[in-house]
C-alpha cells in the first residue's frame, strides 16, 4: 500500500521500522475510519445517479456498477441501523441549508449513526427556536397597530379576526 497526501503528511515523521507499523496504522485509523461519513458518501453516491435517458447499455451498465458498488459497500459497513434510515436521513440532511446542516453534524459529532426520528426531532426544535426568535406576521402587525388610532385597529382586528379563537362567542372587535 502507498499513502499520498494528508494521509502521507500524517506519518511520514515516524521512522520507518516494524515498531512503528502498528503506531501509523493506529495514526491512519483514527484519521480516516468516520464510518458515518463514509457511509454518507455512499449514500451521496447513489442519490445523485443520473437518470438513464436514453436505452444506451453503456449508460446501464454505469448505472448498474456505480449503484451495486455503493450499495454493496454501504453494507459491508455493517451498521447497526437501518439502511433506510441511513438513506432518508442523508437524503433529508442534503436538503438542509448549511448552517442547520452544521448545527447537526456538530451535535452528532462523537455519537453513533442517527435516527430519522433524531433527526425530524431536531428540525421540529429547530423550526420552534426559529418561531421564538422571529415573530410572526400577526405579532409584527400587531405591533404596527400599535401606533394606529383606534379605528384603524378595530379595522385590522376586524379584518383579519385576530384573536376570534380566544374570544367567546358573540364577542367582536366592535366592543375593543
Amino acid at each position: 500500500m502507498t499513502l499520498k497526501g494528508q494521509a502521507l503528511q500524517l506519518v511520514q515523521g515516524l521512522p520507518i521500522t516494524t515498531e512503528n507499523y502498528s503506531t501509523a496504522w493506529n495514526m491512519l485509523v483514527g484519521r480516516y475510519k468516520n464510518t458515518k461519513f463514509i457511509a454518507a458518501s455512499y449514500v451521496r453516491q447513489i442519490l445523485g445517479l443520473r437518470s438513464i435517458s436514453r436505452e444506451d447499455m453503456g449508460d446501464m451498465r454505469q448505472f448498474v456498477n456505480t449503484f451495486c458498488s455503493n450499495f454493496k459497500s454501504l453494507k459491508a459497513l455493517n451498521i447497526e441501523h437501518m439502511l433506510e434510515d441511513i438513506i432518508l436521513s442523508q437524503l433529508v440532511v442534503e436538503c438542509l441549508e448549511s448552517q442547520t446542516r452544521h448545527m447537526w453534524q456538530m451535535k452528532q459529532v462523537d455519537k453513533g449513526f442517527p435516527t430519522l426520528k433524531e433527526l425530524i426531532t431536531f428540525m421540529e426544535q429547530k423550526c420552534k427556536d426559529l418561531e421564538t426568535l422571529k415573530p410572526s406576521t400577526n405579532t409584527a402587525h400587531l405591533m404596527e397597530t400599535q401606533v394606529a388610532d383606534i379605528p384603524q385597529r378595530r379595522s385590522w382586528v376586524q379584518k383579519h379576526k385576530f384573536f376570534s379563537d380566544h374570544l367567546w362567542q358573540g364577542y367582536t372587535a366592535r366592543i375593543c
